[in-house]
């Protein structure tokens, strides 16, 4: 492990600590169709492994740097990069994702993310234990990231495909064992071509870390809860009729600890319903009547707003010297 002065350590844990309080959004902007996706990576927060230990990617006017540190506040490694790298956000609001659930790989975006969609596309997965890049994605196209298996070897990307319409997407699978895309699209196992729309907004994971959930607020129409099983590769769409008008950017999420029931819920109106995981039957609590699940097409785009932390100066001032992307391991 690097030897981390004690002005680097009272850097990282301001960091952590200005993690913590959350970012500010930008507001959507309207879109025909109702709603769009916003293909630009989150540069703040973290994500969480299995050992408690987090990740964190700071990007300053020199390059980023990549900090991964314990649950009680000791930095563990850090590895400073030329380039801006980012933790890749999934929510509007929510923390950016990246890790996988086996803790073996984290993924950072490589930027710039402007103009939209850009022409070539970036991603590098580190190794944790020593935040060395063990592989590189490079991909013609605008691609944003949506999720990682559990076991690390596949990622999830948003192909965005009309610069005019960024609601106009498909997600794709790639194996980073082979470095291929793979031709075949994430579709629901129903064949039912319903248009997703909309901002996502609120994310859970399954206990075991197969199963990703995002709300949608729906784009002006039905906000849905959208079922990505990471291994398998299909998607399922769930309608959420009890979340009222207007409410479906408020909505968050909760799934129980046996990951069999997730949990809809709105600051306004309280618990408006409940899905089980099993079938995807819903409970709207505010009707008191099970409805059967709506499936539709099986992409899972991916959103996120820019908000960079203020932490620019605080590590340009720390003059720490920066070398190019390690060659991956």
């Amino acid at each position: 492990m690097n030897d981390i002065s004690r002005r680097h350590y009272a850097i990282a844990i301001g960091l952590a600590a200005i993690a913590s309080l959350g970012l500010l959004l930008l507001p959507p902007t309207e879109a025909s169709g109702g709603g769009g996706q916003i293909p630009i990576s989150a540069n703040r927060g973290s994500v969480e492994l299995p050992d408690g230990s987090r990740i964190f990617a700071i990007t300053t006017g020199r390059g980023t740097a990549v900090l991964r540190i314990s649950a009680n506040g000791t930095v563990i490694e850090r590895r400073d990069y030329r380039g801006r790298l980012a933790l890749p956000g999934v929510t509007m609001r929510g923390p950016p994702g990246g890790a996988s659930a086996d803790g073996s790989s984290v993924v950072l975006a490589v930027g710039p993310t402007l103009p939209y969609p850009r022409a070539r596309s970036e991603f590098l997965v580190f190794n944790p234990d020593r935040l060395r890049v063990r592989s590189r994605v490079e991909l013609e196209g605008g691609f944003g990231f949506d999720a990682i298996s559990p076991d690390g070897g596949t990622l999830f990307l948003v192909e965005y495909l009309n610069r005019n319409d960024p609601g106009k997407y498909r997600v794709r699978s790639y194996d980073l064992a082979t470095g291929r895309l793979d031709p075949r699209l994430v579709v629901d196992s129903s064949t039912v071509d319903l248009t997703m729309r909309g901002f996502p907004w609120d994310r859970v994971t399954s206990p075991d870390g197969r199963w990703e959930y995002t709300a949608y607020d729906g784009g002006g129409g039905t906000p849905f809860l959208h079922a990505l099983d990471l291994e398998a590769k299909r998607a399922y769409c769930v309608a959420l009729a009890s979340v009222p008008p207007g409410q479906g950017a408020t909505m968050s999420l909760e799934i129980d600890e046996a990951g069999e029931e997730i949990t809809v819920s709105t600051p306004k109106f309280g618990e408006t319903a409940r899905v089980a995981t099993d079938g995807f039957e819903v409970v709207d609590l505010r009707a008191g009547e099970a409805s059967a699940p709506t499936s539709g097409s099986g992409v899972s785009p991916f959103a996120a707003v820019l908000a960079a932390l203020a932490v620019v100066g605080i590590l340009g001032a720390a003059r720490i010297g920066f070398r190019r992307l390690a060659p991956a391991e």
